[in-house]
């Protein structure tokens, strides 16, 4: 199980915070439908395929880090890379799941707006604090989707990608 208290997971689990605060959101995206990858529960994270009922889903998936040791005199960052990804079961544009991925499409984008209303400063280790300075979807890639064993086109996917400086107390990290 992982540590609650590691910052990383913090600001992961705060992301699904910022997007679950969104009632378009949270009506849109059932919440099975809702891939989390710190979900304890004892189930199939992913699924191949899916009914109709299992659109749209939505992952967020951490890329990549960027640490940055001494940024300042006194602080250290890491620059997390994320995406959030949306699937439609349909490829048409006229279809109640493809309005629903719209409607997914910009509460993701409306809830990126208010970043610093969940994820601005927290603590980690019980009292050590850290904060994010910047909280950015940077682009989106949206496509039709192809099923990864037949090749054959699926429905629309987005795939929105974005930065997140989480900063620390140098001293803090370096403390034994």
């Amino acid at each position: 199980m992982s540590n609650p208290d590691n910052p990383l997971w913090q600001v992961y689990n705060a992301m699904w915070t910022l997007l679950e605060a969104d009632t378009d959101f949270t009506t849109a995206v059932p919440e099975d439908n809702r891939v989390k990858y710190t979900d304890t529960t004892d189930r199939a994270i992913e699924l191949d395929g899916g009914l109709t009922s299992d659109f749209p889903r939505v992952r967020i998936r951490p890329l990549e880090g960027r640490p940055w040791a001494y940024r300042t005199s006194n602080s250290s960052m890491i620059v997390m890379r994320w995406s959030v990804e949306i699937e439609s079961a349909d490829r048409r544009l006229a279809t109640e799941d493809v309005s629903k991925f719209f409607d997914v499409w910009f509460a993701i984008y409306r809830a990126t707006t208010r970043w610093k209303d969940t994820i601005w400063d927290f603590t980690w280790d019980t009292d050590k604090p850290a904060s994010v300075r910047r909280f950015r979807a940077m682009q989106t890639r949206d496509e039709v989707g192809e099923n990864k064993y037949t090749n054959t086109p699926v429905g629309w996917v987005s795939v929105w990608h974005g930065e997140t400086d989480v900063w620390f107390d140098t001293s803090d990290l370096t403390a034994t």
